[in-house]
């Protein structure tokens, strides 16, 4: 019987007592978890305490908020200087308060009151944290964040109710809107970095009496057309013909590859690291799903190898190496504040390899990469303890040479080791022989459970449980523990590279370097002997995410960023249903994206006519505008990051809406059949896809629309004859413009007119 299955005989309610959860329940489900985002705020100290400091700040607001109402008001709606106004705080204060004659204190207050006046009071440390996307006021003293999908009591409160209540009319104010309708919805553009969309619900439909508000942040620092001029993406005649397609175009796909990599970095095909420039079709490779940090062999949708001149390398001491064409969009991660202190979030973040040299270079690049992976197989066929003997048996025993049976033998001296063997060997159970020798060793004899020197790809297949065995007492044998100081050593290349993907697998990061001994002599019991291998050293660390140094105090060990040759004068890269790949590089594992065509699409949306009501659909949140009739919708995840709402139930929904545009952040299945229907019923479109060139984008487009349905190649590539412009990139830039002149239905094939083709591509 499946579990909780309720049957005839067995009917769930009569049987309570059977039933058996799903999932345990977790500490998030059970407590209240406090996020602390106000960082260091708190650390400003003042002579008469906090309590004090508090009673000063509500006074003083009170004040200007009622006595000096017309001033308040003036400054809100930009009537007012700044200048005046802060005098006009600063002689109040010090005439009305003894203690804030301390120009310290006085000075702590005054900030207060710029942020609660200009900004968004105590809410504003919140809209800060990249971390945050969304805001919500329940209460004074009951303000949550969300993060990462989840929401979270923040510690941020307002003093009062009445401070709330001041906070929401000084936003009101600014923003021209009268506080007397049940449900308020508006734009506020005031921040630096983020454009706030609030919804605030009054006391009057609420079971409160105080309202609630939410806050959605959007980011504003997104690149324009002219910025991409600058960037050279496209010279200024592609940006007037691109405004130009905004409005007439029916359909405009940007295309390109995916990011790549060079010759010389590894992927992992499930039983070893290989070079991507020596990759089969019958390879698997490494998947990394951002979301859950959970990594899966699947075959790739495509394998690239294309051209390629010029890339741009960068590595450091402390575990990066990487090689990438300059369109590669790089995941990297930023520091936040918890508890007060900075740690790594777990938020990952995009950029690509150009604008990533240009921030490094300049100092300005804060971010670090991920080395680690979640990753588990379908088991090694070995219990745990034999996993433990095998562990012992590889780096320490010896079989004899023409011996068929599993016979082996441990020398040991080490008291530690000794130990450590004569405990597994007894939990195991099975026969052994221990002898001791006036040497000091303690020879182990016992039938081993695999007749095995070397980690084979068999290991590969454990499970993240086994895994985690092999973590936990490898370093017994050929390693070295001492406090967070961890490293492992051996001859065999296998044992190395298979040591390394458990520890990665588990939460580490692991580098390898490499030691040439070879015909090195050295003397062992009075005979001297010459070396003939190399040695693999792992150095294994807790820090898995990984910056890169910077100094403007005259040291020379900043980590530049440099432009290099392709090696064999190609790029290679995989595209996978994530889009993110765990790749190698010179003995540095590293978590990597492909390249995405968002940029020019996010530029582009600027320019579509504002008479038109558009639906942007996306995985992540990285399309945005500053326009109006835009509905903005994303794939949603449970709690065990499965997907509730997809990119093809989102375009379902376009259908139903009474929406004419469509703005795809990147298709990549079923929803491309309902971006057609809107097409073929006279909507409009605009999307990014992965292609090789220019020529193909239509026919991956045709596959897309087969997808999960019953059309031919040929019916799906006569749907789209209205789908007219193609915008192929590479290299971050804007390579060739195409636009489909119609549908040959004797040659099956499409018509184009070639209107661009880049005199000056970079790095080709």
């Amino acid at each position: 019987m499946l579990k909780n299955e309720a049957t005839k005989e067995r009917p769930f309610l009569n049987n309570i007592d059977t039933y058996i959860p799903d999932k345990p329940r977790t500490r998030e489900d059970n407590e209240v978890i406090v996020w602390d985002v106000l960082g260091m705020q708190r650390q400003r100290r003042s002579h008469c305490g906090n309590e004090r400091m508090e009673q000063i700040y509500n006074q003083v607001m009170n004040y200007f908020m009622t006595n000096e109402w017309h001033l308040y008001q003036s400054i809100q709606t930009g009537l007012a200087k700044h200048e005046d106004y802060e005098r006009y705080v600063n002689d109040y204060l010090i005439r009305t308060f003894p203690e804030m004659r301390v120009d310290t204190d006085r000075a702590i207050i005054m900030d207060r009151v710029k942020v609660a006046t200009y900004q968004y009071s105590v809410l504003q440390p919140l809209i800060d944290n990249p971390e945050t996307s969304d805001i919500k006021v329940c209460g004074p003293n009951d303000i949550r964040v969300r993060i990462h999908g989840k929401a979270y009591k923040s510690n941020a409160t307002f003093y009062d109710a009445q401070e709330l209540y001041r906070f929401i009319t000084g936003i009101a104010m600014r923003n021209h809107l009268a506080l007397d309708k049940p449900m308020i919805t508006f734009t506020d553009t005031g921040d630096a970095h983020y454009i706030l969309r609030f919804v605030i619900s009054a006391p009057m439909i609420n079971a409160i009496d105080y309202p609630y508000m939410h806050i959605r942040k959007v980011p504003k620092n997104k690149p324009d057309f002219d910025k991409l001029i600058k960037d050279e993406m496209l010279p200024p005649i592609v940006k007037d013909y691109l405004i130009d397609r905004a409005k007439y175009s029916r359909g405009v796909v940007f295309a390109g590859p995916p990011g790549c990599v060079d010759a010389e970095t590894e992927f992992f095909n499930g039983s070893q690291w290989k070079k991507i420039s020596e990759y089969n079709k019958d390879d698997k490779v490494l998947q990394f799903n951002p979301a859950t940090n959970e990594a899966t062999l699947v075959k790739p949708i495509q394998y690239i190898k294309t051209p390629c001149k010029t890339m741009y390398h960068f590595e450091t001491k402390y575990g990066i190496n990487q090689t990438l064409s300059t369109e590669h969009n790089v995941l990297y991660y930023n520091k936040t504040h918890v508890n007060g202190k900075k740690v790594w979030s777990d938020k990952v973040q995009e950029m690509s390899a150009k604008d990533l040299c240009i921030l490094q270079n300049d100092g300005k690049f804060n971010g670090g990469f991920k080395t680690d992976f979640i990753y588990s197989g379908q088991g090694l066929n070995l219990t745990d303890i034999e996993i433990k003997i095998m562990l012992a048996v590889i780096c320490d025993g010896t079989f004899k040479k023409d011996c068929k049976t599993n016979w082996c033998s441990i020398r040991v001296k080490k008291q530690r080791k000794k130990d450590e063997l004569r405990k597994i060997l007894n939990e195991w159970g099975k026969e052994y022989v221990e002898k001791d020798y006036s040497n000091g060793y303690t020879r182990f004899s016992f039938n081993a459970p695999r007749k095995e020197k070397v980690f084979t790809s068999d290991w590969y297949s454990c499970t993240n449980e086994q895994l985690q065995i092999i973590c936990d007492n490898v370093l017994k044998w050929d390693g070295y523990t001492k406090g967070r100081i961890k490293t492992f050593s051996t001859k065999e290349k296998n044992s190395a590279d298979f040591i390394q993907f458990a520890f990665s697998s588990c939460g580490y990061r692991v580098t390898i370097s490499v030691d040439d001994r070879r015909n090195q002599e050295y003397i062992t019991n009075g005979k001297k002997y010459k070396r003939t291998n190399l040695y693999y050293h792992l150095t294994i660390s807790n820090n898995t995410i990984v910056g890169m140094a910077w100094h403007n105090d005259g040291r020379t060990n900043n980590t530049v960023i440099k432009e290099v040759s392709a090696i064999d004068g190609y790029k290679y890269c995989f595209i996978t249903p994530t889009h993110a790949l765990v790749l190698r590089r010179k003995g540095n594992i590293f978590i990597t994206s492909n390249s995405g065509k968002t940029t020019a699409l996010n530029a582009f949306i600027e320019y579509i006519p504002k008479t038109r009501e558009t639906l942007v659909i996306q995985e992540n949140d990285e399309l945005f505008t500053n326009q109006s009739g835009f509905m903005f919708k994303h794939v949603t995840h449970g709690f065990q990051n499965e997907p509730i709402v997809t990119l093809e139930d989102l375009a379902k929904m376009a259908l139903v809406e009474g929406c004419n545009e469509f703005v795809v952040g990147e298709v990549k299945g079923g929803e491309m059949r309902y971006v057609m229907t809107l097409l073929n019923a006279g909507g409009y479109a605009a999307l990014t896809v992965h292609s090789t060139n220019a020529y193909e984008t239509m026919d991956k487009l045709a596959d897309l629309v087969k997808y999960g349905s019953d059309y031919s190649f040929d019916e799906a590539r006569r749907m789209l004859k209205t789908f007219d412009t193609v915008v192929y990139m590479e290299n971050y830039q804007i390579q060739e413009i195409l636009e489909v002149d119609g549908y040959d239905d004797e040659t099956h094939q499409f018509n184009y007119i070639n209107i661009y083709k880049n005199p000056t591509p970079r790095g080709m």
